[in-house]
């Protein structure tokens, strides 16, 4: 978890150097997130934000993407 963790964490880095706020939603990809960044002393706003980004992509349908065949070359 620490790690994980910290890897998140250094995606706001730059905003709170800023002096902004900042926040990372999760993302099914392992090591990957969307920032949001807002004007200094906007968390309220940037977490309501967030939450409706987090709704709306719950339901939307995701489909996996097909798997990669070997030796299929083009010519």
């Amino acid at each position: 978890f620490t790690e994980k963790n910290l890897l998140a964490l250094r995606n706001t880095r730059i905003a709170n150097s800023l002096n902004l706020c900042a926040l990372t939603l999760p993302t099914k990809t392992d090591f990957s997130g969307l920032m949001l960044m807002g004007r200094p002393h906007s968390e309220v706003e940037l977490i309501s934000i967030g939450l409706s980004i987090e709704e709306k992509n719950n339901q939307l349908k995701v489909y996996p993407l097909p798997k990669r065949q070997k030796n299929i070359y083009c010519s």
